[in-house]
C-alpha cells in the first residue's frame, strides 16, 4: 500500500534572482546572433507567449519563475507542468498511480545501488543512505509535484532516476580520474542536485535557453540562489558554482572536462547536431556517460564508427528505464581525430534537409496535440515568425528581431 501526496509551494525567489534569470535568458537568445535558435524543449504549446514574457521581464515571467507548475516552463523536461499538476489535483486515481510509480522506481534504484530492495519505502531510503554515504532526500520546492509520500520528501518518477544517474556519474568520474563534469541537456537539473550532494562540485550544464530557465529555478531552490552561475553574472563568480550556459558558450569555450554526461537527449537531437557534440566531447573530455533510448533513427553507439573514432566502450541495458542503454565511452584511451574532415562536414551538410523535415513533422505533431495539452487549438502564431524570417536567418518562434536585440 503506497501513500500518495502532492507538494505545496514553499519557495520564494528573491527579486534579484528573478532579474538574473531573465537577463541570462535574453543573453542566451542573443548569443545565437541571428542564427536558428533550436525549438526543441521550447516551452511546449505556449512557447511564443512564455518566450515573449521572459524577454519583456513581465509580471507573468516573474510568476512563472516563482511557481513553474502553473505554466509550461518545465514542459518536456519534467512532469511538473500545468496539465499534469491539474490532473494530480483533480484525480485521486492519478495521484495513486504516481505514488505507485514512485515506489517502483525507488525499488529499482535500491536494487541497483544496494543490491537489495526492501518493500518498505523508508527502509529503501535507509539502504540508499548507507550505500551512497549521504542522507538521501527528495526536495519538492514547487507546488503540484505528486508521488510517493516519505519522510524525506515526495518521490516522483524522475527523482530516483536522477539519483541513479548521479551515482553512475560518480563511478565514471572515479574511472576517469577526475571530477570536472559537463552535462549536455540537464533538463530540470535533478541529476545536478544529487551529483552535488555526492561531491561533484565542479559542474557545468549546457542546454537550450528555454530549458536553462527551468534548471535555474530548480537548482536555485534546492542549492541556493548563489550556488549557480548564469550568463550575465560576474565572470570571477564562477568558481564553486554550477554553471548554466547555452551551446553557444560551449562552442567558444576552450575548457576541458573529465567526464561528460548525456541523458535522454542525444537521440532526440538532429543527427548532425548530436554527432557534432560527440565529436567535440571526444576532444575535450576523458569519458562520456550516455543513457539514451534507441527508438529513433540513429543510436549513440553508432556515432564512433560513423565519425571514425576508435574508442573503448562499455554498454549495458539501463536498470532504471526499459529500452535505454547505459554506455561509457573512454575517449582518453581511444585514437581520435583532431578535427572534422571535409567528407564529414559534407555529410553533416547533406543531413540538414532530412533533419529540418523531421523537425517540421515534430512541430506539426505538437500543434495537433496542443488542444489535448490544454493549449488553444489554433497555434498558427508559432509558425508565422518562421514564415516572416529572412532567408538564411531562421529564428525561434517569437524570437527577438533586430530592434529587440538592441534593447536587450
Amino acid at each position: 500500500m503506497t501513500a500518495e501526496a502532492t507538494s505545496i509551494r514553499n519557495w520564494q525567489p528573491r527579486p534579484d534572482f528573478v532579474a538574473r534569470v531573465i537577463r541570462a535568458y535574453r543573453l542566451a537568445i542573443e548569443s545565437y546572433r541571428g542564427q536558428s535558435v533550436p525549438r526543441w524543449f521550447s516551452f511546449g504549446p505556449e512557447a511564443a507567449d512564455i518566450h515573449a514574457a521572459l524577454l519583456a521581464g513581465s509580471e507573468r515571467a516573474r510568476a512563472m519563475i516563482a511557481d513553474p507548475g502553473s505554466s509550461y516552463l518545465f514542459y518536456g523536461m519534467d512532469n511538473l507542468f500545468r496539465d499534469h499538476v491539474a490532473l494530480a489535483s483533480e484525480s485521486g486515481e492519478a495521484q495513486s498511480g504516481r505514488s505507485s510509480i514512485g515506489l517502483e522506481t525507488l525499488q529499482r534504484l535500491a536494487a541497483e545501488v544496494c543490491g537489495s530492495a526492501p518493500a518498505d519505502p523508508e527502509a529503501l531510503i535507509a539502504c540508499l543512505d548507507d550505500s551512497l554515504g549521504i542522507r538521501v532526500d527528495f526536495p519538492n520546492p514547487f507546488a503540484g509535484e505528486a508521488g510517493l509520500r516519505t519522510s524525506r520528501g515526495i518521490i516522483s518518477y524522475r527523482a530516483p532516476q536522477a539519483v541513479y544517474q548521479a551515482w553512475r556519474l560518480l563511478e565514471v568520474c572515479k574511472r576517469a580520474g577526475g571530477t570536472k563534469v559537463l552535462e549536455i541537456g540537464a533538463g530540470m537539473g535533478r541529476t545536478v542536485y544529487y551529483a552535488n550532494r555526492l561531491g561533484l562540485k565542479d559542474y557545468t550544464v549546457v542546454d537550450l535557453p528555454a530549458t536553462l530557465v527551468g534548471a535555474s529555478c530548480f537548482l536555485a531552490a534546492v542549492l541556493g540562489e548563489d550556488a549557480i552561475w548564469m550568463l550575465g553574472d560576474l565572470p570571477e563568480a564562477q568558481a564553486g558554482r554550477v554553471r548554466l550556459v547555452p551551446p553557444t558558450w560551449l562552442n567558444a569555450c576552450p575548457e576541458r572536462f573529465d567526464v561528460a554526461l548525456n541523458v535522454d537527449s542525444f537521440t532526440e537531437l538532429r543527427r548532425e547536431d548530436a554527432e557534432r557534440y560527440f565529436f567535440d566531447l571526444h576532444r575535450r573530455s576523458s569519458a562520456l556517460l550516455s543513457i539514451n533510448h534507441e527508438n529513433n533513427w540513429f543510436r549513440v553507439s553508432d556515432m564512433p564508427r560513423t565519425l571514425g573514432i576508435g574508442v573503448p566502450t562499455t554498454r549495458s541495458p539501463c536498470a532504471m528505464r526499459h529500452g535505454y542503454f547505459d554506455e561509457v565511452f573512454l575517449f582518453s584511451s581511444g585514437k581520435t581525430k583532431r578535427s572534422a574532415g571535409p567528407l564529414l562536414r559534407l555529410r553533416w551538410l547533406a543531413l540538414r534537409p532530412l533533419s529540418l523535415a523531421r523537425e517540421m513533422r515534430w512541430q506539426r505533431a505538437l500543434a495537433k496535440l496542443g488542444p489535448f495539452l490544454g493549449a488553444p487549438p489554433d497555434r498558427s502564431d508559432l509558425r508565422q515568425d518562421a514564415l516572416k524570417s529572412k532567408p538564411g536567418r531562421p529564428e525561434l518562434e517569437g524570437a527577438p528581431h533586430h530592434t529587440n536585440r538592441r534593447r536587450a
